[in-house]
């Protein structure tokens, strides 16, 4: 921006805002993916963040998992994926949207 910000109109402020809040998405993305890069052996890095218009801020929750978890979690995928995979030809998009919605409201509830 070249104006002081003595000289700022509304528009100004609302462009100013946004760029922040979109620096601050970008930061908090290439932190999570920084912290699953640097994972370590044995072990599974996971980052999830979901935003939706129902909150201000992204639900976001990193966590590890072991190799021995890994066969509940496969488990747990596959209980799911045939749950997904029968759900009345609903396009991929929603069936991603579903997911991302449900670990935000598991993220909110735990």
């Amino acid at each position: 921006m070249s104006k002081p910000p003595a000289n700022w109109a509304d528009t100004d402020v609302d462009g100013a805002e946004l760029g922040l809040a979109e620096l601050a998405r970008d930061f908090v993305r290439r932190e999570a993916f920084a912290h699953v890069k640097g994972r370590r052996d044995k072990r599974h890095a996971i980052a999830v963040m979901v935003g939706t218009n129902s909150r201000d801020t992204p639900s976001h929750r990193e966590f590890d998992v072991s190799d021995i978890e890994q066969p509940a979690v496969e488990a747990l995928i596959d209980r799911n994926e045939e749950s997904l995979t029968n759900c009345d030809g609903q396009s991929e998009r929603l069936v991603l949207a579903a997911l991302a919605e449900l670990s935000a409201r598991r993220m909110r509830a735990g």
